[in-house]
């Protein structure tokens, strides 16, 4: 028999659309906050954004999942920085990689700086390593590291390339290393900083998907997966 604390009670579909609404009425509020030039609310977006989207670790991304549940994956306009837009389906567009940062142990310091904000542009030489981000991670690793419920003390080196636009500088750098790599100024357009465009456009698309699944979605098509789930555990239970 299992312990009480380790029984685990299923929510209502119901209850799950209500909070789903409830979370991006939330969102909304930070970004119209942060985007219109208030107080900057980063970390809450991120912790929004990784409640609805993230699938890392044991997370169950909310939005995702009643959206998969529902079978409800409409393609969206996707703005690029030259004005026009793409469909994509949220999950293709979560899974588009931001940010590559390349390193070489043997090629030294300056190895770190072979990093794009575009998608192919990266160098890759002979024994060098990658790391890719795309939004869904960048939402993630900001939420874990600077978000509304976790604050590190010290973050890893891309995200902060991401929110700093410099290299990370490693311990072992020479003084003149360390003088050049501090030089360099953060990466910006249009005013802001590439992780703050990530992010604007991270939240304008996740909550018109939201949006439209919140008016697409019918009290019927609740109660109809509801006795569905019901079948199915009195079907498991015999």
């Amino acid at each position: 028999m299992q312990k009480p604390g380790k029984v685990r009670t299923p929510r209502s579909y119901d209850s799950l659309v209500k909070r789903l609404q409830f979370d991006c009425d939330l969102l909304k509020e930070y970004a119209i906050k942060t985007f219109a030039g208030g107080e900057p609310r980063h970390g809450e977006i991120a912790g929004k954004l990784r409640v609805l989207i993230s699938r890392e670790g044991r997370n169950t991304p909310l939005l995702i999942s009643l959206m998969e549940l529902f079978e409800f994956n409409p393609k969206l306009p996707i703005p690029l920085s030259n004005g026009s837009a793409v469909l994509m389906t949220l999950p293709e567009f979560l899974g588009q990689t931001i940010f590559t940062m390349v390193t070489a142990e043997k090629k030294g310091l300056f190895q770190y700086w072979c990093a794009s904000f575009t998608p192919g542009c990266t160098p890759v030489k002979s024994g060098a390593s990658e790391t890719h981000i795309n939004y869904a991670q960048f939402a993630t690793y900001l939420a874990q590291q600077d978000g509304a419920a976790h604050v590190d003390w010290e973050l890893s080196g891309d995200l902060e390339f991401l929110l700093s636009g410099r290299p990370p500088i490693p311990e072992d750098a020479t003084p003149r290393q360390r003088e050049l790599f501090s030089s360099i100024g953060s990466v910006r357009i249009a005013g802001m900083q590439h992780h703050e465009i990530y992010l604007r456009t991270m939240t304008g698309v996740v909550l018109h998907a939201s949006e439209l699944f919140l008016r697409w979605i019918t009290p019927s098509a609740i109660c109809a997966k509801e006795e569905e789930r019901r079948q199915k555990q009195a079907s498991d239970d015999t």
